[in-house]
């Protein structure tokens, strides 16, 4: 089979300048962006910061896209092809025009010298992706620091902004589709050292062979001391061709469950536990109970 090739044409934004550049100038380099965008079928567009100039030692006060970078991306948009948008950053920025906007984005934070390879990869369908974000990306920089693993008293509401995250800790789409079946503990009550078994059903409902990357995370309803509303703690790769359904499974145990008390010490308390699998920290498809038994009532 003969496989597709990128054909690129690169224009827009001089990023390595320090001071914007005059406006002729950026206005030759987006005219010649477009031109070269309406002459195509689809368009690339590279977004992001230049890793020269946000490099260590470097910090930034927002993180929004540079103006020449938006108006750039606003103009292909205005042509009406197609548009797949490319980052390449170091950190989460506040990308919600884009998000709203652009029909497909590929994070490739500073990839090394061989994410050519890989970027063109996945743009052309020749590898289905599964990547998931390690860190949340906010809507703006008021909502930082922003994460996932918050305790119940310490979420933020706001009244200019949304509550949620413009993506979570955990996100990731595939070019496929999966469906969580039921989830299954085995047994569903254990003693404070003991382990139960987590069996989660995943089917890919798509056309095409895929790879979900299945997260765990657990809540402790009502410990001694506060825990957070979740916690990942534990994920599984599973490869699924079209139809195909498999069992992921986990095994949860006092390293799953324990907490430190007031005294400082490890421990796992009876109690209450919401297991919950998904697809990540905002799209939990499936939860179930766990209850650790007093020692004392468990032997009873």
């Amino acid at each position: 089979m003969v496989r597709p090739t990128l054909h690129l044409k690169p224009q827009g934004a001089d990023l390595h300048r320090e001071t914007p550049a005059p406006d002729t100038a950026a206005a030759g380099l987006l005219n010649k962006a477009l031109d070269a965008a309406n002459q195509a079928e689809a368009t690339i567009v590279v977004l992001g910061e230049e890793n020269s100039i946000v490099g260590e030692g470097k910090d930034r006060a927002g993180l929004d896209l540079s103006v020449q970078q938006m108006q750039l991306a606003r103009a292909l948009k205005a042509t009406g092809k197609p548009v797949a948008v490319v980052l390449s950053n170091g950190r989460p920025l506040t990308i919600n025009w884009i998000a709203a906007n652009m029909p497909a984005i590929l994070e490739t934070w500073f990839s090394g010298e061989k994410g050519g390879l890989a970027i063109a990869d996945i743009l052309l369908g020749n590898v289905n992706p599964s990547g998931k974000l390690p860190m949340t990306f906010p809507r703006s920089v008021g909502q930082i620091p922003f994460y996932y693993d918050h305790k119940p008293t310490s979420g933020h509401h706001y009244v200019d902004e949304a509550d949620t995250p413009l993506f979570p800790f955990g996100h990731g789409l595939s070019y496929t589709h999966f469906d969580y079946g039921s989830l299954e503990i085995s047994p569903f009550q254990i003693p404070a050292g003991g382990s139960a078994h987590i069996n989660i059903h995943i089917r890919n409902s798509g056309a095409t062979e895929g790879t979900e990357i299945v997260q765990l995370y657990i809540r402790d309803e009502i410990g001694s001391v506060t825990t957070p509303e979740k916690a990942l703690k534990g994920f599984a790769r599973v490869t699924l061709q079209p139809g195909e359904e498999k069992v992921v499974t986990f095994t949860v145990g006092p390293e799953h469950l324990s907490l430190w008390n007031r005294e400082m010490h490890r421990v796992v308390e009876p109690g209450i536990f919401k297991i919950m699998a998904g697809s990540s920290s905002a799209d939990i498809r499936q939860t179930a109970v766990l209850e650790v038994m007093n020692t004392n009532t468990a032997n009873h």
